[in-house]
């Protein structure tokens, strides 16, 4: 389902078909339904993506995508798994052999720089305006910025134009992650070429209504069942609410929070 379709399901279960006088906006509708993606996505493991990176010699920390959350599998150009390790193993043997064969992740300080007129920026980097809104920029499309700052969209995942670049708006962040491989590629080969990284992601949301979720289609209905919980505890029907909350936690399988308002 696209955003307009799960937003009609949420009016339908909840019988709110007075198109002239809603309960509920559609814009409150639509946030709802963008907290259910982002909830599913960081305590439901909703959302799996894969893709490749280049190993080169001598580099052994790699910077991870802006939506990665954990790891599911890395794999080498054989296509064989990498094995996980703890950060800070100790009394373990490792074999010099010049080949990647444990990994680890970490988070790691996320460099962001104040954006600025006139200026080159590359696709990658991460900008926050000189007057701060609580949010961040990744530059998607690299080029040459305004010559005065543009109108900073404050939505989760929505773009705006600065001169030649494209800045993508993200949650503010301190640390970002990292991937780090044990036993480096040396200058000898061996460990280079192509890799595949498999990571439970952040989907961006829906922000138009031709859009629709990247996670699995049929879990969809989730989306419906936590926004009309939402819609209900707004008007303190809290154990109607209870019910489409329950169902929602049980389609993404997860376990209720201790305190969480939304299982009331």
């Amino acid at each position: 389902m696209n955003l307009l379709e799960i937003r009609t399901e949420v009016r339908n279960l909840l019988q709110d078909t007075d198109a002239t006088n809603p309960a509920f906006s559609s814009t409150k509708l639509n946030t709802w339904i963008n907290d259910a993606i982002r909830n599913a996505c960081m305590d439901g493991n909703a959302y799996m993506k894969t893709q490749t990176f280049p190993v080169v010699s001598t580099i052994a920390g790699y910077v991870l995508p802006w939506d990665f959350l954990k790891p599911v599998s890395i794999k080498n150009p054989a296509y064989k798994d990498l094995d996980p390790i703890t950060e800070n193993a100790s009394g373990t043997v490792y074999v010099v052999s010049g080949k990647p064969t444990w990994y680890y992740v970490r988070h790691g300080p996320l460099i962001k720089t104040t954006r600025a007129n006139l200026t080159i920026y590359y696709t990658g980097e991460f900008l926050v305006p000189a007057a701060a809104n609580g949010y961040m920029y990744e530059v998607t499309t690299g080029g040459l910025s305004g010559a005065a700052p543009p109108v900073y969209p404050t939505t989760y995942g929505s773009s705006v134009a600065d001169g030649a670049a494209t800045l993508t708006c993200r949650e503010l962040v301190s640390k970002m992650w990292s991937l780090i491989l044990v036993d480096t590629p040396t200058i000898a080969g061996g460990g280079t070429g192509t890799y595949t990284l498999t990571y439970f992601a952040m989907d961006e949301g829906l922000y138009v209504d031709t859009e629709a979720p990247n996670f699995p289609v049929e879990k969809h209905f989730g989306l419906v069942d936590y926004a009309c919980a939402r819609a209900l505890q707004s008007k303190r029907q809290y154990q109607d609410a209870s019910v489409f909350y329950s169902k929602y936690l049980s389609t993404f399988g997860i376990e209720p929070k201790g305190g969480d308002k939304n299982a009331q």
